[in-house]
């Protein structure tokens, strides 16, 4: 990455950046006006971004925001919002605040025991281009194995949480995405409620009575070397299952593609179980 900006091209890029935006911007959003000495990635080189991005790609910074900006996204550990504060309107300061996605409800997070249908949800209401963060189709996808879908060896866990978790912290920060689905068993409220409110997400209980949970799991004949093991889950999730305040408003159909009552039901606010 240093040789990047050692390079010709790169010191030219900054001159017309810096001459364009001679002040910090992020200054600027607070109301003041500091010379800008640094020209920042505002997508690092180390997340994927262009190293010779269009001036719009690149932000004139003075020393003290370019350190708290390097230190809150760009290094492992960062918490993903850089600048405190809002402005007269109320909009936050940092461009990659939650709140700008929040403004098209950009996020659902889909919760039920196994065989509950989350993915089936996700499916049916997900378009071309959306999100969707799921435990077992990341397991599947770095493992190159299909049938990991219904048990993921335990060697695999961490390196499939640490992807999640990956997605789960981009998604905080400030995107292009029409919508974003996070699928996960989340039975109790301390389950649903710090991961949706981290994403701004409205949240969707798909809580499918546990005996039909049950039926499904026997029915299908990708759980066969599993079914005790997703019984014991299903009873355990309902064993832990707190359901969303009465006041909370609920939306959707009565049912489900013709299936028992499922609830939607929707409060804007990671799980200890991701795997069903």
């Amino acid at each position: 990455m240093g040789s990047v900006y050692n390079t010709a091209r790169w010191k030219r890029l900054r001159c017309v950046k810096l001459s364009e935006s001679p002040l910090c911007e992020p200054c600027q959003r607070r109301g003041d006006l500091t010379p800008a000495s640094h020209v920042d990635h505002i997508v690092s080189i180390a997340s994927g971004g262009d190293p010779f991005p269009p001036l719009a790609g690149l932000m004139s910074m003075c020393p003290p925001c370019h350190s708290i900006k390097t230190s809150a996204k760009d290094r492992a550990g960062g918490k993903g919002v850089a600048f405190k504060g809002c402005d007269e309107s109320g909009k936050p300061f940092d461009p990659d605040h939650p709140f700008f996605n929040r403004l098209n409800n950009r996020a659902t997070l889909v919760c039920g025991p196994p065989a509950a249908g989350k993915t089936t949800y996700v499916r049916n209401h997900r378009k071309t281009g959306d999100l969707v963060i799921d435990f077992d189709a990341i397991a599947v996808a770095i493992s190159g194995e299909t049938g990991l879908k219904r048990a993921t060896p335990a060697e695999l866990i961490p390196f499939v949480c640490e992807a999640r978790d990956a997605l789960i912290k981009r998604l905080r920060r400030r995107h292009d995405l029409r919508h974003a689905w996070v699928i996960a068993a989340a039975p109790a409220l301390a389950d649903r409620h710090p991961l949706a409110e981290s994403i701004d997400a409205r949240i969707v209980v798909l809580d499918v009575d546990e005996q039909e949970c049950e039926r499904r799991i026997i029915a299908d004949p990708t759980r066969v070397d599993f079914r005790a093991r997703h019984i014991d889950a299903v009873r355990s999730w309902w064993a832990d299952y707190v359901p969303e305040p009465p006041h909370t408003p609920l939306e959707g159909p009565e049912s489900f593609r013709g299936r028992p009552m499922e609830k939607e039901q929707t409060q804007l606010v990671p799980t200890r179980d991701w795997s069903f």
